[in-house]
């Protein structure tokens, strides 16, 4: 260290100065650029490499960082995107009505072979897609309307009972008021009609309009509901079409006069469809038999 004191001080006093030297700006930076270069040169290395080091180690982290971050913000993204777009799916494939509540509270019958589905957020909107036949009981809240989406149309209302018919394999959709009050929207929104208490609305695919009537009975059109029919003096015809709806059978009668005869009878849907058919084949004095999946009903 001493050595290097000692060449310095011997290179500082060999230096020699001109007199009276005048130097212009120029040659001021000249100089101090040659001085800066000449510092750069006599760094250590290792302290060059150090510094590199710290720089690389410094971006490192950054891009790390920023991955992570990007990571992160993805995935709460695609987790409430696949939170909205996930459906909550209640399906009853089996003969006998089934039962559920939904989030709010609200009831739903659910016809076999029908099917319903909702979102998470289910209580944000009330919005929930049927598929099939179910009746409702919606529990009240005028600050989130209740709506029923079809293939055909909504149905929207804000509490009451009521059911929607939307099969798949049916070219209509019906809704029918019990209590309360909906409305009945087509899919092109050209077309709505609101309900009143015992008014059925049907609308056919294709048409331009909502046909609306009063229906007498809406006990036994609900019927499939309480799994209880009753009949008092209606037409073998009636009574036959409400069985092979209530067991999703196909039924043809064969003789006018047969369909014309009138009958007055309950039955339970938990029993079965052949011993129904059995019952009312004594009553009304006809026989029956099935052909390519249809139950032809002849004249003794």
């Amino acid at each position: 260290m001493k050595k290097k004191e000692k060449k310095t001080e011997d290179y500082l006093l060999g230096v020699k100065f001109k007199p009276n030297l005048v130097l212009n700006q120029y040659e001021v930076d000249a100089s101090f650029k040659k001085i800066k270069e000449r510092i750069e040169l006599t760094t250590s290395p290792e302290i060059k490499h150090s510094i590199k080091r710290i720089n690389l180690f410094s971006t490192i982290i950054f891009r790390v960082a920023s991955s992570f971050a990007l990571l992160l913000t993805l995935g709460f993204l695609g987790y409430n995107y696949y939170n909205d777009h996930q459906q909550i799916i209640i399906a009853n494939n089996a003969d006998l009505v089934k039962f559920t509540s939904l989030p709010d509270g609200s009831k739903v019958w659910l016809r076999s072979k029908s099917s319903i589905a909702y979102h998470p957020s289910y209580n944000k909107n009330r919005n929930i897609e049927l598929k099939g036949e179910a009746l409702f009981e919606v529990t009240k809240d005028k600050s989130h309307p209740f709506t029923v989406e079809t293939k055909l149309g909504n149905i929207t209302v804000l509490g009451t009972v009521f059911s929607v018919r939307a099969n798949e394999n049916e070219q209509f959709t019906k809704a029918l008021l019990k209590e309360g009050s909906i409305k009945f929207t087509v899919n092109n929104g050209d077309n709505e009609v609101i309900l009143k208490p015992g008014e059925e609305a049907v609308h056919v695919e294709g048409a331009n309009n909502i046909e609306v009537k009063k229906v007498d009975n809406i006990d036994k059109q609900l019927a499939w509901q309480s799994h209880k029919y009753s009949f008092n003096n209606e037409p073998l015809s009636e009574i036959i079409a409400v069985i092979a709806d209530a067991f999703n059978k196909k039924i043809k009668i064969q003789d006018r006069n047969l369909e014309k005869q009138r009958f007055t009878l309950k039955f339970n849907r938990n029993e079965s469809f052949t011993k129904i058919l059995d019952i009312l084949s004594d009553v009304a004095k006809f026989k029956y038999r099935q052909e390519n999946g249809i139950y032809i009903i002849e004249k003794l």
